[in-house]
């Protein structure tokens, strides 16, 4: 696996003001602290490649490429609006802001990506206890 760590693509950087007015009923989104963009997945096997994601926790995220390139548009200083006039002409796509939102909400959010008050990256262990290991140190019993 060779991912670009912390390599953030020069048309990802540049801070663009929305054409979309003031901050409207959705927030602007910021990248929660600790996120890194690790870029394409090289020599993956795949025929498009995903773009992988570090969470503040160490987790990797593979992401398709629209939803890496939102990710890599979120500054803090775009809204929905702006985030998605950049994606649709960075892939050749017709975005609206409330699809942007809602990959937002319902993508990045819960995989602690975009930051959210009070919101902590959900840990997972390195394994899954089956039922017969329950009650080990790494499922406790019933209660």
């Amino acid at each position: 696996m060779t991912a670009a760590t912390g390599h953030v693509p020069p048309e990802c950087s540049e801070p663009v003001p929305s054409p979309h007015g003031a901050l409207g009923a959705c927030p602007v989104p910021r990248l929660a602290d600790g996120v890194e963009l690790l870029g394409e997945y090289q020599d993956s096997g795949y025929a498009q490649p995903p773009s992988l994601v570090r969470r503040p926790d160490g987790q990797v995220i593979q992401m398709s490429r629209l939803l890496y390139q939102v990710t890599c548009r979120i500054d803090g200083s775009r809204d929905p609006g702006a985030i998605a006039d950049l994606v649709g002409e960075d892939l050749g796509l017709s975005l609206s802001g409330d699809q942007v939102s809602h990959l937002i909400t319902s993508k990045l959010l819960p995989l602690s990506i975009v930051a959210a008050e009070g919101a902590r990256p959900r840990r997972r262990g390195p394994t899954r206890c089956s039922r017969s290991e329950r009650g080990g140190p790494c499922c406790p019993g019933p209660p």
